[in-house]
């Protein structure tokens, strides 16, 4: 086994104090069905399923007709989401979500995109792209990602952000359609 591996399955091990973390590995698909704590390394397809307290994948995952995860989401991979709720998390790889609830922080790094979205807490993003339409915001901040390369930011339709935008970056472009509003500030960072 390599090393790697290795240390991936003893991450995944941790459960901070929660019993009853389920482990699974390869091409998982579970349907109607409800988990304590579910760890998946490998492909996870998840429908109409309810996760009590946290999730957990390395490997590309879609979720979809209300799936519910109440603790917290942890994946490294691509995200396709459409008609879930998620409580909070972090998503590193390419995001793709339509009718998604966030309750809490998420923090998202890859490239974003959300039809019909809600983020009831701040949105926290290190992408080069993230386009919303249609969608809620509570608030948003794009982090730099440490390359050179510009950022954007698109809110189109009837997408509103409560709060503030915020980009690190400096010659970030921010683009409000029209329909789409920002009930607080749009803040540049620094040259």
């Amino acid at each position: 086994m390599n090393i790697l591996k290795l240390i991936i399955i003893l991450l995944f091990s941790i459960t901070n104090g929660v019993s009853a973390m389920e482990s699974m590995m390869g091409n998982i698909s579970l349907n109607d069905q409800t988990y304590k704590s579910l760890n998946i390394m490998g492909t996870a397809k998840l429908n109409n399923v309810i996760i009590e307290e946290d999730l957990k994948v390395v490997g590309p995952s879609e979720l979809k007709n209300n799936c519910k995860i109440q603790g917290s989401v942890n994946l490294i991979g691509p995200l396709k989401a459409t008609g879930i709720v998620i409580n909070s998390g972090k998503v590193v790889g390419p995001f793709e979500a339509t009718d998604l609830n966030v309750e809490k922080e998420l923090l998202l790094v890859g490239p974003v995109e959300c039809k019909r979205c809600k983020f009831n807490s701040q949105l926290v993003i290190t992408a080069k792209k993230c386009t919303f339409k249609d969608s809620e915001l509570a608030s948003l901040l794009v982090k730099e990602d440490g390359e050179k390369k510009k950022q954007y930011v698109y809110l189109e339709g009837k997408t509103v952000v409560h709060g503030d935008v915020v980009v690190e970056q400096a010659d970030a472009e921010v683009v409000v359609e029209k329909g789409a509003r920002v009930e607080g500030k749009i803040i540049k960072g620094k040259k």
